[in-house]
């Protein structure tokens, strides 16, 4: 469904998935996922999601944006990641709808956890 060779995604840790765990998952067949906030800003994230695809080489990845509105980078997250391609979205923690809005406009994937 999203290109990678397992039906497997690794889950967005916070502070725990960063670049290097992110692209070894990637390059092992799942895709891996990454929590927005696990850099402190916006433009730090934006380049750990350039650092992410150049060393998933083409594979798939995935990152989580919390919707809550105690969320204050959310919209501005959304942004980096349609700026930047970014293949699928893991949402938490309220509704997708802007999420999901945006991420059709790519053709990007939007799994949304309600654990």
């Amino acid at each position: 469904m999203v290109g990678s060779k397992y039906p497997i995604i690794a889950g967005p840790m916070f502070l725990v998935s960063d670049e290097t765990l992110t692209a070894a998952a990637c390059r092992a067949g799942i895709v891996g996922g990454f929590p927005s906030l696990n850099w402190r800003t916006s433009e730090k994230f934006r380049e750990a999601v350039r650092k992410i695809k150049a060393a998933s080489d083409g594979h798939p990845f995935a990152v989580n944006i919390i919707v809550n509105k105690s969320n204050i980078r959310a919209k501005a997250d959304l942004k980096v990641c349609i700026d930047e391609g970014v293949p699928m979205f893991v949402t938490s923690l309220g509704s997708p709808k802007d999420v999901i809005t945006e991420a059709k406009k790519n053709g990007a994937k939007v799994f949304c956890d309600v654990t």
